[in-house]
């Protein structure tokens, strides 16, 4: 993830000096590989608002969860602060083009495996 976002800036930016980007903070939160007992639930839940209460602490601007399987805790999680938690599904739904075929769907479902 780090080296994507040095890219963008590099490519579609031209930052060139260490000056030029600006700081951040990527935040690892070790979370069970899949959530299948209540038990990793609340383990889960826990590692990643203790992330947010330090992301807040540390001053973020925004938080994005790039974890796809992660954003079904993102109402919880959006209730522990007033920073933006961006929902990256709505953003990957809002870009995914239909195909003709199942546009007479009214929802649709984006799988994602760690």
């Amino acid at each position: 993830m780090y080296d994507r976002i040095i890219r963008y800036f590099q490519v579609e930016l031209g930052v060139k000096y260490i000056r030029d980007y600006p700081p951040m903070i990527i935040h690892s939160v070790p979370t069970p590989d899949l959530v299948f007992s209540e038990a990793d639930r609340n383990a889960t839940v826990k590692a990643l608002s203790d992330s947010v209460k330090l992301l807040e602490r540390d001053g973020a601007d925004f938080i994005v969860i790039t974890c796809l399987s992660l954003h079904s805790f993102h109402a919880k999680l959006q209730r522990l602060t007033k920073i933006p938690i961006i929902d990256f599904s709505k953003i990957i739904a809002n870009h995914c083009q239909v195909p003709v075929f199942l546009r007479h769907f009214s929802r649709y479902c984006l799988g994602a495996i760690p």
